[in-house]
């Protein structure tokens, strides 16, 4: 994490932030790529259907139901996800268009570290389900993290089975 992040935003945005002292989240599915959550979905499903052993039936079973659950808008039903935005980028010009009213808003520069601290705790206690993390738009990183998750997810599919074999 970088020491410093900023947090690009118009007047109205600023105004906001300096009359509550607080910085407000949005609905995932109300950004202005509503898609970017079901792309890293899809890319895990593609994933998924190349690394499960398509001979198992309960493997194939959980791999179709995975894809499904993106085809029929489950994820937006359970998909709860509220995100505020920061850039490590002190004067990004894509930023400052898009979320800066097009160069003519504020880059507020924050502390990293204790603006995390403050967002997933209170007085030292976790809050539960608080939480950050990088966001990256590079395909091959998305893709190698989700292997990885994905690689561990179809060994503990495989488990019962493994265990079963050996008894």
């Amino acid at each position: 994490m970088p020491e410093v992040i900023y947090h690009y935003t118009d007047d109205r945005g600023l105004r906001g932030i300096l009359e509550f002292g607080k910085i407000w989240l949005t609905d995932i599915f109300s950004l202005n790529d509503p898609s970017e959550l079901s792309h890293s979905y899809e890319v895990a499903a593609e994933i998924l259907e190349k690394l499960i052993d398509k001979t198992d039936p309960d493997s194939r079973e959980f791999c179709e139901r995975f894809s499904h659950f993106l085809t029929v808008g489950g994820i937006r039903g359970v998909a709860h996800f509220f995100v505020a935005c920061f850039s490590s980028g002190g004067d990004d010009l894509g930023q400052w268009r898009a979320y800066a009213d097009n160069g003519r808003g504020f880059a507020l520069c924050f502390d990293a570290k204790k603006l995390e601290d403050l967002f997933t705790g209170k007085n030292n206690i976790p809050i539960p389900n608080n939480m950050t993390f990088p966001v990256t738009y590079d395909e091959s990183s998305l893709i190698r993290l989700h292997r990885e998750t994905i690689e561990k997810a179809v060994k503990l599919l495989r488990l019962p089975k493994s265990r079963a074999e050996t008894q």
